[in-house]
């Protein structure tokens, strides 16, 4: 009898602390529902305010600039805005059979309008370079184009 007495008294321990337990995790897991909720609205909301202003810089650095090194030619390319319109200009630089290109240089300056410039011919290595600097349909650019480099 007094078995009996202590299971069924086991039994009703059992079963009361684990409903009570459920009932804690339960209320855990709504919490941790939330917090996850939450910290993802903050997320979206620091993100979303970040790209507020375009970021996508189109410039460029090729190569390295070490001692030894000078200046072999700087360039200011610049076109206005042409409705309708997608403008590119190419900016070649030759130098004589010792001059080797050691880096290129071209900085969009002012705001972005989306322009960019890309080499088309020689580069780093060479004794010439072509770079084209193409706009955005409607938009102009306004580019420094530095050539750094040595003779041998």
């Amino acid at each position: 009898m007094l078995y009996i007495g202590f299971v069924n008294a086991l039994d009703y321990y059992k079963t009361n602390h684990f409903q009570v337990s459920g009932i804690k995790e339960r209320k855990e897991e709504k919490k941790m529902k939330s917090l996850v909720v939450l910290v993802t609205l903050i997320v979206v909301a620091i993100s979303s305010g970040a790209v507020v202003y375009p970021t996508n810089r189109s410039s460029f650095s090729v190569g390295y600039i070490t001692t030894g090194d000078r200046l072999l030619h700087r360039q200011y390319l610049r076109k206005l805005p042409v409705p309708n319109a997608i403008q590119y200009q190419d900016f070649v630089f030759r130098g004589n059979s010792t001059t080797r290109v050691a880096a290129i240089t071209a900085t969009e300056m002012g705001y972005s309008q989306n322009a960019y410039a890309v080499i088309t011919a020689g580069g780093v290595g060479y004794n010439y370079v072509t770079v084209r600097v193409q706009s955005s349909r409607s938009l102009g650019y306004d580019y420094v184009i530095e050539v750094w480099g040595r003779g041998r």
